[in-house]
């Protein structure tokens, strides 16, 4: 079991393990992560989730590395939330729940919110594709995207006229909306495809693979990288991200305080 460490930058933990959620998600950058520990290559940082209140705190790396962290983690949860009231959960990579949970036993009681993988790549995208994809304006198109989203998936992370999507795309079957997608910049600066869906009517004719191979297009060839999150447990979406060149940096397990 490594020692403990009190990093004072994201930058700290890039330069012992650069780690891809760390440089593209959270950034070298952000004082919102603070506190942030390691332990050998393992380390524990504050993240705000996007579309959430409230803070979370990121556990991630080898087992063995983060033993020191999840023995440490009661008094570690204790001075994040003591700076940050507002702390509200737990995110991990998924091989460090099962002894997460045993070392808060009833100190921390929380439920699982979520299991999802977040995903990257900086490789090129190559596929023929057969639609033709427009570029969407955010308020122009408001109107016309939140009635696309109540239609094909009322849950999805998009906000159209909220501001907070840097480009949007959208392909169009003779007039309405078909697929859209849209991408998110993080407090990183790094392009997050979100968004994505297919009208119910149109799914099986390759308008998700379209869709998203044009965005992952346009954020390498802006950025150089193209992120995004997916449930782990949607194996057709990663079947398809993998088949564009995504990987898989972190399987993540969320939790939050369960209510008392």
């Amino acid at each position: 079991m490594g020692d403990i460490r009190s990093v004072a930058s994201v930058q700290d933990l890039l330069d012992i393990a650069d780690d891809p959620f760390l440089r593209y998600d959270i950034g070298p950058g952000s004082v919102t992560a603070l506190p942030a520990w390691s332990s050998g290559t393992a380390s524990a940082y504050l993240r705000r989730p996007p579309h959430r209140r409230g803070l979370s705190m990121n556990l991630q790396g080898p087992g063995d590395d983060a033993a020191a962290l999840i023995e440490a983690l009661p008094d570690l949860l204790g001075q994040a939330a003591a700076a940050h009231p507002e702390l509200a959960g737990l995110t991990l990579d998924a091989h460090l729940v099962a002894q997460a949970q045993s070392r808060l036993g009833s100190a921390y009681p929380m439920v699982l919110m979520g299991a999802w993988s977040w995903m990257f790549t900086r490789a090129p995208v190559v596929i023929e594709n057969h639609w033709q994809p427009e570029e969407l304006d955010d308020t122009r198109d408001q109107a016309e995207l939140v009635g696309f989203y109540r239609r094909a998936n009322p849950a999805a992370e998009s906000e159209p006229g909220e501001g907070s999507s840097r480009y949007w795309l959208g392909i169009r079957d003779r007039g309405p909306l078909a697929a859209v997608g849209a991408i998110h910049l993080t407090p990183a600066g790094a392009p997050h495809l979100t968004g994505i869906a297919v009208d119910p009517d149109h799914r099986g004719a390759g308008l998700g693979l379209a869709i998203t191979a044009a965005l992952t297009d346009w954020a390498i060839g802006r950025y150089g990288v193209a992120t995004l999150g997916v449930m782990t447990d949607n194996a057709r979406a990663v079947g398809l991200y993998r088949g564009l060149g995504y990987g898989t940096a972190h399987d993540w397990r969320s939790l939050r305080w369960q209510p008392s």
